[in-house]
């Protein structure tokens, strides 16, 4: 019996063995040396030569060298684009909101005024990136510090391309580097999310980075590397210090280092004292790590958060826990946050992502094997658990519109690193000179219509739906549009433009010119300059003829559905629209009852 049961084993582990060759996996756990830890030595005579390539050469040894090259001069552009893009957008009612918190961080550390523990929405998140900007700009006397915030958010988008980017090449080559970044950058909804909210883009580009370093330090072990160290213990801490979701960063940390070390360690020396001490000092490294993280934590947040530091497995649950979910459009409907989807996370996704980069994420799955060959099964699980971990929970959570996509900007860097892995995948599988060539062509083809978009309705890019949604013109109804308030700066500046050069009134305090909106809070900040001849209020849709103004700006991200696909809305007394894909998303109402200029314009 006992010779059966050896003769068994034996088989199982032959088959185990089979099926770890075919994914390109050592098999570490049937050998039996366990992985001696140890840290990188900081003094000695370091060797001067090894047969290790630098990442960063001049040379064109190799097809994968254009690409280098080609990433390059893309990432250059990027960099002198995107803040010259970020001056023009839009302010959403949170930027309000984080700002009026910083300010009063802000006036605590100058004044000891601490009025700022009653903003109860905030009261528990750091947003670090928002009050360290805030500061600088008011230090210097920044005039318009949205200006300040969104130049510098473009600056940390630009970070996100780049660690993506870099992920991309430890996992493939430069021609995957160039593909993540030019997926990113011609994706609209993430460009041009990446120019507002600098808490959600400070918190997303910390998060990609501990996910990058987590690869690299179970990579490198036996070896453990001081700098590594270093490297994920400050990016957790900006992770933790701007959103409190950013402890799940721990759990993370724990989970992949852990499984890492037992799928690399023979299973028969488990409770040996040399597997017993390796793993020890593992676990010893990421308590320390942890004890770090929740100490700075702790020293920041503790005279600033009302309630205690969030576990891993809390922390998801506050991502959104400062929002207030109201009603919204989702397929047509207006719909209550007791009656969310549990997709509507998922559908966002996938009627928002260019066509292109939903074509790799499928084909990421149709040549898995291919993946599991180059990737091996540890990364591909780092990265599909992320991914996944992180929608089954955000889809457990109510969802407000502006806050989706905050969501949809975190996860979507994964979700561009598993595209590109799909479009390596069918390119080594076909590994044929003229056929990837064909690929590559199509790729690029239609990579023009989201740019396509993004150019013609600049600023406003973010309003978009790829082609499998119909695009704009049958998403119009059916789903909220601007959540980001984009549009609200355009528009306040036209009608600003407009009355000062075609109202006749003189532009006195005694005689202001009175605006109304059904728009955001925010629209305020941009007639602020404006206050001495112009009065704005806010007043519901419906009814606007029940008080005084001269004009109306009616936005249609607060139009019921049935109007905007009937077009009721825009009513006939509109005299000028801002308009996205012949699609009308801001009517300007003019009192026909007002003394205005003879002159149209």
């Amino acid at each position: 019996m006992k010779n059966l049961l050896i003769d068994y084993w034996h088989k199982l582990q032959t088959l185990l063995l089979r099926f770890c060759d075919t994914c390109s996996y050592t098999g570490s756990i049937f050998k039996n040396e366990v992985m001696n830890l140890h840290f990188q030595k900081t003094s000695g005579k370091k060797l001067h030569y090894t047969i290790h390539q630098p990442d960063l050469t001049f040379s064109l040894k190799s097809k994968d060298d254009i690409y280098k090259y080609l990433y390059a001069t893309l990432m250059m552009a990027f960099l002198l684009i995107m803040p010259f893009m970020s001056i023009k957008v839009g302010i959403s009612d949170r930027e309000i909101t984080q700002n009026n918190y910083s300010e009063a961080i802000y006036n605590d550390l100058q004044n000891g005024d601490i009025s700022y523990r009653n903003i109860a929405p905030l009261n528990s998140q750091g947003q670090s990136a928002d009050i360290l900007i805030y500061s600088i700009g008011t230090k210097f006397g920044c005039q318009d510090i949205f200006l300040l915030k969104h130049i510098v958010s473009s600056v940390l988008g630009w970070f996100i391309i780049l660690a993506v980017s870099f992920f991309a090449f430890k996992l493939f080559c430069w021609r995957a580097a160039f593909f993540s970044a030019l997926f990113l950058f011609i994706s609209p909804r993430f460009l041009y999310f990446s120019f507002g909210n600098i808490t959600d883009i400070t918190f997303t580009l910390a998060f990609i980075i501990c996910l990058f370093q987590f690869y690299l330090f179970c990579k490198e072990l036996p070896l453990i590397k001081w700098k590594r160290c270093l490297f994920i213990t400050l990016s957790m801490i900006v992770a933790t210090t701007n959103s409190s979701a950013g402890f799940i960063l721990i759990g993370f940390l724990f989970l992949f280092s852990i499984i890492y070390f037992l799928l690399n360690n023979p299973i028969k020396q488990f409770f040996s004292k040399s597997y017993i001490s390796n793993l020890s000092l593992l676990l010893v490294i990421l308590i320390c790590i942890t004890i770090v993280v929740y100490v700075v934590n702790k020293i920041y947040l503790g005279n600033i958060v009302s309630k205690d530091l969030p576990t891993p497995g809390q922390a998801i649950l506050l991502f959104n826990h400062f929002e207030i979910p109201r009603p919204q459009t989702f397929e047509g409907e207006i719909i209550s946050q007791d009656h969310f989807p549990s997709y509507m996370l998922i559908k966002y996704l996938f009627i928002t992502t260019p066509f292109v980069c939903l074509i790799g994420f499928f084909l990421f799955f149709f040549y898995f094997r291919t993946v599991l060959k180059k990737l091996k099964p540890f990364v591909v699980f780092l990265l599909l658990f992320s991914f996944f971990y992180l929608i089954s929970k955000f889809s457990e959570i109510y969802l407000n519109a502006d806050i989706l996509w905050s969501i949809i900007y975190t996860l979507y860097p994964l979700f561009i690193l598993l595209s590109v892995s799909g479009l390596e995948a069918i390119l080594r599988k076909v590994n044929d000179r003229y056929t990837n060539a064909v690929i590559i062509g199509i790729t690029f083809l239609l990579t023009f219509m989201p740019i396509r978009h993004s150019i013609l309705n600049r600023p406003l890019s973010f309003i978009y739906f790829n082609e499998i949604s119909g695009g704009i013109y049958n998403a119009y109804w059916k789903y909220e549009l601007d959540a980001t308030q984009q549009v609200n700066k355009k528009a306040s500046q036209w009608l600003i433009n407009y009355a000062l050069n075609h109202d006749i009134r003189n532009h006195t305090e005694s005689d202001s010119i009175l605006i109304a909106t059904n728009g955001t809070s925010a629209c305020s900040y941009f007639f602020k300059k404006e206050n001495q001849f112009m009065s704005l209020k806010y007043g519901d849709y419906e009814e606007r003829y029940t008080y005084d103004w001269d004009y109306y700006i009616s936005y249609a991200t607060e139009i019921p559905p049935y109007q905007l696909k009937n077009g009721i809305w825009p009513p006939l007394e509109t005299f000028y629209t801002i308009n996205i894909e012949n699609k009308p998303m801001v009517a300007f109402i003019r009192n026909k009852e007002k003394r205005v200029s003879e002159l149209e314009y």
